[in-house]
């Protein structure tokens, strides 16, 4: 929580998704329902506050599932090559950690007509000044740029 001396501007959203490798989809099969995603490894990342449950979001209905997990890690990265080994499934990823990997087949999407709460979004978060330099004003506006100047929108995601 931000305490005042702190500004924070959003740069872009982050769309969080369920991912898993064409391998282990052939040899586990594909959840279909999220309640399914519970009989699945999973690899989590420690760093999230309780991530073995997940709440996911449709048609105004939220659905809460329990995960026991396979393997945690504090490596975004290191999880991401355990899927892509089949290891398990990537839950509540973002699509910014994923997206070469869809992108070349070594990940697939999961319950891509849930939404998985709560929504993120990606912040530039720099001191409260009086004068804030001229730098740092010019460096967040290019980080807006860069990540499309909408905020409410997620720059890995296509359209």
């Amino acid at each position: 929580m931000l305490d005042g001396r702190y500004i924070a501007r959003p740069l872009a959203a982050l769309r969080l998704g369920i991912y898993a490798s064409p391998g282990y989809l052939r040899k586990h099969g594909r959840p279909r329902k999220p309640p399914e995603l519970a009989r699945h490894r999973a690899l989590l990342f420690v760093e999230t506050p309780t991530p073995e449950r997940l709440v996911f979001e449709r048609g105004g209905k939220q659905t809460l599932v329990e995960l026991v997990a396979a393997v945690t890690s504090n490596s975004g990265e290191a999880l991401c090559e355990m899927a892509f080994a089949g290891l398990g499934i990537l839950p509540s990823v973002p699509t910014f950690l994923v997206h070469a990997a869809l992108s070349d087949g070594r990940l697939e999407p999961l319950l891509r007509d849930w939404t998985l709460l709560p929504r993120a979004k990606l912040w530039a978060v720099y001191p409260n000044r009086g004068f804030l330099p001229a730098k740092v004003r010019l460096f967040v506006d290019a980080l807006r740029s860069a990540f499309g100047g909408d905020p409410e929108r997620d720059p890995w995601v296509s359209a």
